[in-house]
């Protein structure tokens, strides 16, 4: 039995013990303050390499849970490359386990810092857990293209 298999839907959506960020292509400023604001929270962040792009969410986080590493390349080939497409080069954050208001306390405190934000966020949840980061990215885009267009 796998350890997906093992363990509740509750940790591997995020809701279980484990708070944890995934981020994808962040500036460094916005590693360093995103770092201590999980700190502050008791959460984990968690640095995902463009060559996970093609790996799920949900397998990034069991990844991260057994302390693989996801910000370098993968030593086994099978480990989850790019696929045709070039991975997304725009930074995104998916947040793991954060309840609502830790949610809004960490962006509250984001915003406080005064460092530009990440246009791209998203909550895991069981809709988009078996997507890969490359689709969510695709789905957050299209939202965030559209609210822009609302605002002109």
């Amino acid at each position: 039995m796998t350890e997906r298999e093992t363990r509740g839907p509750e940790t591997l959506l995020g809701w279980g013990p484990d708070k944890r960020i995934l981020a994808f292509n962040l500036a460094l400023i916005k590693r360093v303050v995103t770092k201590k604001l999980c700190d502050e929270q008791g959460a984990l962040l968690t640095i995902v390499s463009p060559a996970f792009s093609n790996v799920t969410l949900v397998e990034l986080v069991l990844r991260a849970m057994a302390g693989e590493k996801l910000n370098e390349e993968p030593k086994d080939k099978d480990a989850g490359l790019p696929g045709k497409n070039e991975p997304f080069t725009e930074e995104m954050l998916v947040f793991c386990g954060f309840a609502s208001d830790d949610l809004d306390r960490f962006l509250q405190g984001y915003k406080m810092t005064g460092v530009p934000r990440v246009d791209l966020k998203a909550v895991l949840t069981q809709y988009n857990a078996d997507w890969t980061p490359e689709k969510l990215f695709e789905e957050l885009n299209k939202e965030h293209e559209a609210f822009e267009k609302q605002k002109k």
